[in-house]
């Protein structure tokens, strides 16, 4: 189907300001360069969250420059926030050990983007029986593991599993719980989420970045027990240039719940729960 002339001037405006973004970022060395490059990727995703236009979306998605943006801006989101979570897990460990107490995880971290996570969670698990749900499990936990220390501050939990296939992420959030806390409920396991066992679990949480959701959810389904849940957060619009979508064809044994949509532009999470057939 053809676009309108308007609709194609709009679409070549945002491929227009899509390419200045990639050849701007593209010139930062990720190291020497690491404060602008992060400046120039907080405008970037400022940018694309503001984007609401469905129709604009729809026609972009077509396109011949929407796969390769996708490849770009994801690397270049990875390493935004693997970097990003990294230096606060650092933060958080020099600041443990010169305190003689647990610190308070929340009131010690400085990124606007890891707050903005803590809180979605605390979202998502209103939509969740915690009386009835006592594993858990977060598939892509990084190098800061948010999600598990808010599940393990926040809940009454006997076991929290925290799942990532880098095993630098691993290294730096077991590290940074070490110093934290000692506790057996919290374990950390370098291994992909498409490949662990599920039998046991109750709450399965699918981080944003996790490169292989589709699959993730295929080995839930074929693991776990029926009736077990699923969080899964799912990219809205432009989003869907930093991260993968899982909605697309899902499993037809599991069924959607219950959603939240933090942002019309940012992001919605999904309940969804393995159906007992």
């Amino acid at each position: 189907m053809k676009i309108s002339a308007k609709e194609k001037k709009d679409l070549n405006n945002l491929i227009k300001e899509l390419t200045g973004f990639q050849q701007r970022l593209s010139k930062f060395d990720y190291v020497k360069d690491r404060e602008d490059f992060f400046k120039e990727m907080e405008r970037f995703k400022g940018f694309i969250r503001k984007q609401a236009d469905e129709k604009l979306y729809k026609n972009f998605e077509k396109s011949k420059s929407f796969p390769e943006f996708k490849r770009f801006f994801r690397k270049m989101e990875e390493y935004y926030e693997r970097t990003l979570e990294a230096i606060e897990a650092v933060g958080l460990m020099t600041q443990s050990r010169t305190n003689s107490s647990n610190i308070n995880f929340f009131q010690h971290i400085s990124s606007k983007h890891v707050q903005v996570t803590y809180e979605q969670i605390k979202n998502e698990l209103n939509m969740i029986d915690l009386k009835k749900r006592k594993r858990f499990v977060m598939v892509g936990i990084g190098p800061l593991a948010e999600s598990v220390l808010f599940l393990f501050e926040n809940t009454d939990a006997l076991k929290i599993v925290g799942l990532d296939n880098n095993q630098e992420a691993i290294h730096i959030s077991s590290e940074m719980i070490k110093s934290i806390i000692n506790t057996p409920r919290i374990e950390l396991i370098h291994c992909d989420g498409a490949d662990y066992d599920y039998k046991n679990e109750d709450v399965v949480l699918v981080a944003n970045f996790c490169a292989r959701k589709s699959k993730v959810l295929d080995r839930i389904v074929e693991t776990g027990k029926n009736g077990i849940q699923i969080i899964l957060r799912e990219p809205v619009f432009l989003i869907n240039l930093i991260y993968r979508e899982a909605t697309s064809g899902i499993n037809p044994r599991l069924a959607i719940v219950d959603e939240i949509y933090f942002d019309k532009t940012k992001a919605k999470s999904l309940l969804l729960e393995k159906l007992d057939y």
